[in-house]
Formats: structure tokens, sequence, C-alpha cells
């Protein structure tokens, strides 16, 4: 719910009224102070207007923030995503995505679509900076070093501001005291730089903020707040990442798993796996057992407070491992891997226990 207020008591809609959005932020009806409906508005999965009713003419549209909380620009018919231009009426972004987030989901090799055409259960909040426009901007100097700063626990929260904010978010910290600095990130000379409302600037660089030319004069906000454009505030390294990484829920698998093979005192089985991220994994294993022939389908979770990324996954799949499988065609896999966050698995398999180790390599 939203509150405001009108100033102009002469106007036929003045005084307070408040904005009630349904499940995906639209804003659905618009009560005044005495809860008195002024404005309705139902609107199609894509956000085309199917029906829209007003206690009287004389009350024009209350705000231009409609479908999904995003502003409406009447001259143009378009909704401001921020990073991109959508149209209602044809369910589609009027520009492309700069990136391909999931390669291996069809569904988002049309850089045109809206939420992977799945407008009932997703949203897309806003647009932020991607990976390459990073890259691009000498906050981080390649690939490797990109992957491992997001897996690196000190610093990965610092990253995942980068990855969520956009220009015109509003970033407040503390350093070293308890006055706060507020700003916003801007791009001069090719460069990314944060300019604060007191006037200083600062280099963007890939361990935090940098005073002048010097790396050891780098510094990490503490204490941090991002304020997004739709007024969404980002508090903590867990809503950075279900913030970045948007369809994937916390409560989505984080892979799923075919396996195949079998044990009868010894024996083994070979596996594949498609992450969240699309990517593959294939693996092998050998072990002891009794009574486990034939196959297995499971999803995987990473036991961990966040949403994964695609370096925590690898971290946890690929490498050497080991695995107690049981089940009575329901069962699961409890994997010990060599590093990151560990793994449980859940689904249909065929009767028996196992235990077993390996190794899984990541299919390029």
């Amino acid at each position: 719910m939203v509150a405001f207020e009108r100033s102009n008591k002469y106007a036929a809609n003045y005084g307070q009224r408040f904005v009630m959005r349904d499940h995906v932020g639209s804003t659905s009806l618009i009560l005044n102070g005495g809860g008195t409906i002024l404005w309705v508005d139902y609107f199609t999965p894509f956000g085309g207007w199917h029906h829209t009713w007003e206690k009287s003419s004389t009350i024009p549209m209350q705000t231009t923030y409609r479908y999904t909380g995003q502003r409406h620009q009447p001259e143009t018919m378009l909704y401001d995503y921020n990073a991109r231009w959508y149209d209602n009426r044809r369910g589609r972004f009027t520009q492309s995505d700069t990136i391909v987030p999931e390669p291996g989901d069809p569904q988002s090799l049309n850089r045109y679509a809206y939420v992977l055409n799945n407008p009932l259960q997703y949203i897309d909040p806003s647009g932020h900076f991607t990976e390459d426009e990073l890259l691009e901007w000498d906050v981080f100097f390649g690939p490797n070093q990109l992957n491992g700063v997001r897996d690196e626990a000190a610093i990965s929260f610092w990253y995942y501001i980068l990855r969520a904010a956009e220009f015109g978010d509003k970033l407040s910290f503390a350093v070293y005291s308890s006055d706060r600095i507020v700003g916003e990130f801007v791009l001069e000379d090719g460069a990314l730089q944060f300019s604060s409302d007191g006037g200083s600037k600062y280099r963007v660089a890939w361990e935090g903020f940098q005073i002048g030319e010097s790396a050891a004069s780098q510094f990490l906000p503490q204490q941090w707040a991002l304020t997004k454009s739709e007024d969404q505030i980002l508090r903590t390294e867990q809503q950075l990442r279900t913030y970045v990484n948007g369809p994937n829920s916390l409560t989505d698998p984080d892979y799923y798993e075919l396996s195949i093979g079998g044990y009868f005192g010894v024996g083994g089985n070979v596996s594949i796996k498609h992450d969240r991220f699309g990517k593959s994994h294939f693996g092998v294993q050998g072990g002891v057992g009794f009574g486990r022939w034939g196959g297995s389908f499971t999803a995987g979770k990473l036991l961990q407070s966040a949403t994964a990324d695609p370096g925590q996954i690898a971290l946890s799949v690929d490498g050497w491992g080991a695995s107690f499988q049981g089940g009575y065609w329901v069962g699961g896999a409890l994997p010990i891997v060599n590093s990151g966050p560990q793994p449980v698995q859940l689904g249909f398999s065929s009767p028996g226990f196992a235990m077993a180790g390996g190794y899984t390599w990541q299919i390029p």
C-alpha cells in the first residue's frame, strides 16, 4: 500500500489517497481517506487494460505507476522499465536485452520477451548493470577476476551491489564514522563513478570505492542500503542475489540430475546435471551398495541462505565428491563435495542404497 496527498484543496481529487497493489505490484485500487473506492484497474497478464472503473469522471487517474508498479508514459503508450521500454499491448520490450540470462532456457533466447513469457509468476522490476558493462567500464579486468570476486565471501556483496544497481539508484553507507554518505552511480569518461550528494566523487573499483590512483586506498561501504528507482530498498546480500537472479527464487531447485547405473555389492553410475543457469555437468561414480539398479531423477538444492550463482553451483557440483544415495522408489542423495555449499537431492529412484564417490565435469 502507498499513501500520498493531493495538495490542491480546490481540485476534485483533493485529499489523502491510498494505492493498493496486487500480487505482482500493479496498481489495482485507489481509495480516499475514508476508504471509498475511487479507481479500479484490471490488467491482462502482460499488462493490457482489461477493464478500468472510476467513481466519477471528475476524478482523473491518480498515479502513472500502474502495471507492476512501473511508470506509464501516456504520450508513447509505453512503460518505463528503466533499462528498456515495455509495450504492454504487444507484451514485448521495444529493445533487446543486453544479455541472454539463462542460455539453457529456450524462453530466454528471445531477448525482447517479457519475464520468460510467464507474467503470472515473474516480474521485471528494473534494469541493472550487466557483467559486460562492468567489464567495459574497467570495474573488473576480466571474467576470471569477476568470477572469483562474486564467490569470495568477503567482498561478494559488493559485486551484487553493482549488479543490482543502475543509474538513478541511491546508495547510502557509512565509512569509519556514524555519518552516512548518500549518492548515485554516474558514468564519466567511460568510467563508472559514485557521486555523493555532498559533491565528492569516487572511482568504482572491483574491491570498493577508489580514492585517487592507488589501489590500496580502496574502501568498501559499510552499513549500506541500495534504494532502487521503484522505491525498493535492498539491505542484505540475500536480497541483492534474489534481485539480480530474477526468476530464480529461493525455493526453486538449483539443478536437476538424471542418473543411470546400479549397485549389487560393487557398482557405479553415470549422471547428467542441468543447473538453473543452463550449464550441464557430467559425472561418473563408483561405490558399494545393494538393491539399487536402474535410474533416478532428482532435484538438487544447495544448503545456503541465498540464491545460488553460477560459481557456487560449480563449486558444489564439479570436481571430486562422494554421496550417500538411498530410497525405496522415492529417495534422494546427500553429496559431499570438495568445496562450496553442500547440496541435497530428492526425487524418484530405484530401491536400495549406495555409498559412492567420483568426479563431475562441467560440459562446455
